[in-house]
């Protein structure tokens, strides 16, 4: 095997390392975001050189292949982002001259760049630069030749096969053979492949040196490219900000012009400014719309893409979920917080090595990397503690410490990923973290798998032919079968799968199984079993988890030891709700208890794999904070804590964890119990809060000692608009002609301070959903729900959203008691103090907030005064002043019997809050 020459003079350029700063070789300079855009980047010069290539070639190999050339890309990237990685770790012999000088792409790098140097477009009219690499990963995959002078063990693994995707050799699809001439090869140009490699290696002007980063910054740059396709153009097309999703102008030319807004909105997140909706309403041709679109065009691609051609497309499972991966900061804790009950100090060697992580939700494996390091420290000490350490040479800790990874990364870690490509990037990680020089990449396949760690059955419910979710795991006699039997009992696994998910209603389904039981003989014919499940299979990718990993499962306690992930955060109902396939959905229902209340997808997995522990077993899982504590996820914390007990303190993240993400996360640690209990109602998981002194802890325990207001004043009331109702609420300053009905919303609302609604609607539209008048005319009080605290005013009738909350009187509490003593310093305090939802993320004001607030002691004359305040202020209806505000806190501190230092403290909060 032989690389192409590049004729150049390698030998007289400068080592890299000589040039670059010491902020670039510690990886400083270069952030996450920008790389994940270089990453995403370079696939699109790749695409464009590959397309080129395809359109002067006879054959048109990419032509109906769209989702093949971007798996296919995404791998080249993978490919190189790992070799540049193993080189720079001495992983690859770089130390040899042969493979520096005929293979390195580090060396092919600083070629290039002396190429541009020198010849300045002549890297566009040359070629040999893509020939070197495919031999590179020839190279990796099948090994070194015996006559080099280097040594390479074949590599294996499905990420450098080169018959994956024969496309990028120039031979057509399902064609196994070797390399071809170069002749025949796609001719890509030395220039792309030159712009290719700096997009990876050098970030804000500074060199990337991978071999001083963290294993890490393979999965943060390269998990950026989950969830993007290649699409083909249908029409002119245009990359719009701000997401870069290319929008067909002919089809949008198609519409009619009011419908052209929705499209943009809902499939580009675009929201135009009047004048330019107004240019779009009027084009009449790809070239107007153009015109109109151009200030949104992506400076990554402002010019139209032609009709044909292959495009990068952010899919819709990433537009509406994204891709974030978990920082070392976050892994760190979450892998020493889930592993430290287990006492991992006190075990010995082989107590350690039969521990079992897994990670449900793996993507590029950030936290099996950091249990990998962590195990790995645990078991060296236990090596010497015993004096039990294997030998090895000598003065060589860190080899030592590799070992004990390597071991870990074997025996210990498992983990799966519906992404395939995640799947790869996850075994590379582990790979590189063990600096597994002398195995394949296929030492840790049988760990980490592909599949949909929520579709599949256990072995009770296939055995039994039923769904039921009491259904557990089977005697370990049951676990001690031949490959040709796991076979069989996945096919029948599959099939009760394709029943229930291909039936229409519970008697269909309960037909449906039935008929596979009675397939399910000794003599199931196992080929056409797989053939009818095959659909299924490409689809939903099922994974029966006691099936692919029987060792687990096996034992008297059979399960994982610590499960920890980062499991997606997605949401199939409320405000945010994404879609779900209807035998998804019922699957769910049938089959997970925390499918209830808040539907999502978070609380699908802690409770699938708080039920697969062992007992005493850690569950360890980053969640939005407001699964801790808000009411719609209690089905999910009732699920979990009839199996586990959640740890005290748990970690909160805050708002700042995830690139791009506002909602808080937060660490559910837990130990999974001896035996399930009932659990009827549960309350909120113990958050920690570092952010508290003791003054401030006993002002809080005293406030919230108080009884509670009664929980009939507050409810949810306001008009529930779908995204499709949005554009029947139009803005408007006063009723005209049909919008005869005003609609406030929560930006109206200021303390003491009711504005006109500047939206108005035709209530008939809305087809009986819309409230009566008599209503509206019932409410006291408007509360705006997306705030800090409570902002509250006089209701004077009119309809609203349900960005509003609202509010009533009884005999006792009149609404204008309520009004003061709501829109008080010392009740903001309390709440903003309270309560995550005020402090993090985007504010939220709960009706459970609202029922939560303590009720002022029963003081006649401090409660007529607070109620004649509120009377004056609010129907005035002009805000408050300073002084005023002085007043009112003054009236509502002197009712709860706050002392001098307990004033000061909320007076600090008010200047703080800037109010």
């Amino acid at each position: 095997m032989t690389a192409p020459s590049l004729d150049v003079d390698a030998d007289a350029l400068v080592p890299d390392r000589q040039r670059a700063s010491p902020a670039a070789r510690e990886g400083r300079s270069a952030g996450a975001k920008p790389v994940r855009a270089q990453v995403l980047a370079a696939l699109r010069e790749l695409l464009a050189g590959l397309q080129d290539a395809d359109r002067s070639a006879s054959h048109q190999l990419l032509r109906g292949q769209e989702e093949t050339v971007y798996a296919g890309l995404a791998t080249v990237l993978m490919r190189l982002g790992f070799i540049l990685f193993a080189e720079q770790r001495g992983l690859l012999p770089l130390e040899s001259d042969s493979y520096a000088t005929s293979y390195s792409l580090t060396r092919l790098h600083a070629q290039l760049q002396g190429d541009a140097a020198r010849d300045g477009q002549g890297p566009e009219t040359r070629y040999g630069a893509w020939a070197r690499i495919l031999t590179l990963f020839r190279l990796i995959h099948d090994g070194a030749p015996g006559t080099a002078d280097f040594t390479l063990p074949p590599r294996r693994g499905a990420l450098f096969d080169p018959d994956a995707y024969p496309f990028l050799e120039g031979r057509p699809p399902l064609d196994r053979g070797q390399l071809a001439s170069v002749a025949n090869l796609p001719r890509i140009p030395d220039g792309v492949v030159s712009r290719v490699l700096d997009l990876l290696l050098v970030v804000g002007g500074e060199r990337l040196f991978h071999g001083d980063l963290d294993v890490e910054h393979l999965g943060t740059g390269y998990e950026g490219l989950m969830g993007y396709e290649v699409q083909s153009a249908r029409g002119q097309s245009l990359t719009l900000q701000p997401d870069d999703v290319v929008v067909d102008l002919d089809h949008l030319l198609s519409l009619p012009s009011g419908a052209r807004i929705e499209h943009l909105a809902s499939e580009a997140g675009l929201d135009l400014a009047r004048r330019r909706a107004r240019a779009v309403k009027a084009a009449t041709t790809p070239g107007e719309l153009s015109s109109a679109l151009s200030a949104r065009a992506s400076p990554r691609q402002r010019e139209l893409i032609p009709r044909g051609a292959l495009f990068v497309q952010p899919g819709q499972e990433r537009r509406r979920f994204g891709a974030h991966y978990t920082s070392r900061a976050i892994t760190r804790i979450m892998i020493e917080r889930v592993l430290a009950p287990l006492r991992l100090d006190t075990l010995s060697p082989d107590e350690i090595l039969a521990v079992k992580v897994c990670d449900p939700a793996m993507g590029a494996g950030a936290l099996l990397v950091e249990a990998c390091r962590q195990l790995g420290d645990h078991l060296v000490r236990a090596w010497e503690r015993t004096d039990t350490a294997p030998r090895l040479l000598p003065d060589e800790e860190r080899v030592l410490v590799l070992h004990a990874r390597l071991l870990v990364a074997r025996r210990c870690l498992y983990g799966v990923d519906k992404n395939p490509l995640a799947v790869s990037l996850a075994r590379l990680s582990l790979w590189l973290v063990t600096s597994a020089r002398e195995h394949p990449f296929t030492f840790v396949d049988h760990a980490l798998r592909h599949g949909d760690s929520l579709v599949g059955l256990s072995v009770a419910q296939i055995a039994g032919r039923s769904l039921d979710v009491g259904s557990s795991t089977v005697a370990s006699s049951t676990r001690a079968r031949a490959d040709e039997a796991v076979r069989e009992v996945r096919a029948i696994g599959d099939l009760l799968l394709r029943a229930f998910f291909g039936a229409r209603s519970p008697r269909e389904r309960a037909r449906a199984m039935a008929a596979v039981a009675a397939r399910a003989t000794p003599g199931l014919d196992l080929a056409a079993a797989e053939r009818d499940t095959a659909d299924l299979r490409a689809r939903y990718a099922p994974f029966h988890w006691e099936l692919e990993f029987p060792e687990v499962f096996s034992g008297s306690e059979p399960g994982f030891s610590v499960i920890v992930g980062n499991p997606p955060w997605v949401s199939y109902a409320g405000r945010a709700a994404q879609p779900l396939p209807d035998e998804l959905r019922d699957f769910y229902a049938a089959t997970n208890p925390a499918f209830h209340g808040f539907r999502n997808l978070q609380g699908l997995f802690v409770f699938r794999f708080a039920a697969m522990l062992r007992p005493g077993g850690r569950l360890g899982l980053v969640l939005p904070t407001s699964t801790s504590d808000l009411k719609g996820y209690e089905p999910t914390r009732r699920a979990h804590d009839a199996l586990c007990l959640c740890d005290d303190e748990l970690p909160d993240f805050g708002e700042k964890a995830f690139d791009d993400v506002f909602q808080p996360s937060m660490g559910l640690l837990s130990t999974r119990r001896a035996a399930a209990v009932a659990v009827p109602v549960a309350g909120p998981w113990p958050l920690e809060r570092t952010d508290l002194d003791a003054a401030t802890r006993e002002l809080l325990e005293k406030l919230s000692a108080l009884a509670p207001l009664p929980p009939q004043l507050f409810g949810e009331r306001g008009f529930q608009s779908s995204t499709d109702d949005v554009r029947h609420l139009r803005p408007a300053s006063a009723p005209r002609s049909e919008l005869t009905v005003g609609v406030r919303t929560g930006s109206d609302i200021a303390p003491f301070l009711r504005r006109p609604p500047e939206l108005h609607c035709d209530p008939r539209v809305f087809e009986g959903r819309f409230r009566p008048a008599s209503d509206w005319q019932s409410i006291k009080l408007l509360i705006r729900q997306t705030a800090r605290y409570p902002m509250v005013v006089l209701s004077d009738g009119v309809a609203f959203r349900n960005s509003i909350l609202a509010g009533f009187a009884d005999e006792s509490w009149s609404e204008h008691l309520l009004l003061a003593y709501l829109n008080s310093n010392p009740v903001r305090w309390l709440h903003y103090t309270r309560h995550r939802d005020a402090r993090q993320g985007m504010p939220q004001l709960k009706i459970a907030h609202l029922r939560s607030i303590p009720a002022p002691p029963r003081s006649e004359g401090s409660l007529h005064a607070l109620t004649r305040m509120g009377r004056q202020l609010g129907e005035r209806n002009t805000g408050i002043t300073p002084t005023e505000q002085d007043d009112l806190d003054s009236l509502v501190a002197q009712l709860l019997s706050l002392d001098d230092a307990a004033r000061a403290r909320i007076s600090a909060f008010r200047t703080s809050m800037g109010k």
